[in-house]
């Protein structure tokens, strides 16, 4: 019993999470650029997945005993949506001008947290076994392939299907194509 006590102590310890908290704000908030802003948030779950991960031992037994205390689980929801409304606000702010960027900043949120959380579940289950770096790495660039199809920063990338006649010049087309591509590119700088 007195090692289950020790084990709550530094649960509920690690639970409170403030200093964590803390840090992911500091990381996001550093961010000037809307195109880091997907990136600031990528690093800040990183942070979190990391203090998991550097003690391995501890992850999983915090994981078990969470499981089973209904009070100790109530303050991990409560501190996952303490971040998740963290990344919400820090992108709303980000994305605020954007068609419907209050809600994809929501939504990006609480997706990229779930991403997060679905790796760190899966990593704790299998008892700390595993890469859960690669696997977060390989699910968040996964994630942002699949928002629309590739992306440049926070904007989507655009797709021009053009048809054109048998006798357009394909050279001539081709560096039309190129000046216009490096005429956009340098007006969203």
């Amino acid at each position: 019993r007195s090692a289950d006590a020790g084990q709550v102590d530094r649960v509920v310890q690690r639970s409170q999470g403030g200093e964590l908290v803390d840090l992911m704000f500091n990381l996001v908030s550093n961010q000037r650029s809307r195109c880091e802003s997907v990136a600031a948030v990528h690093d800040a779950l990183r942070v979190v997945l990391g203090s998991y991960l550097a003690d391995p031992e501890l992850a999983v037994a915090r994981y078990h005993l969470i499981r089973r205390s209904p009070e100790l689980r109530a303050r991990e929801i409560a501190w996952v949506q303490r971040y998740q409304l963290l990344f919400s606000r820090y992108l709303d702010a980000r994305l605020a001008d954007e068609p419907r960027g209050h809600l994809t900043a929501d939504v990006l949120a609480a997706s990229v947290v779930a991403l997060h959380n679905n790796v760190l579940r899966h990593w704790l289950k299998s008892g700390g076994e595993g890469d859960a770096d690669r696997e977060f790495e390989d699910a968040f660039d996964w994630f942002t392939r699949s928002l629309g199809g590739a992306r440049r920063g926070d904007s989507p990338r655009r797709l021009v299907v053009a048809v054109f006649d048998d006798d357009v010049d394909a050279t001539a087309l081709a560096t039309a194509v190129e000046n216009a591509r490096r005429s956009s590119a340098t007006d969203e700088s």
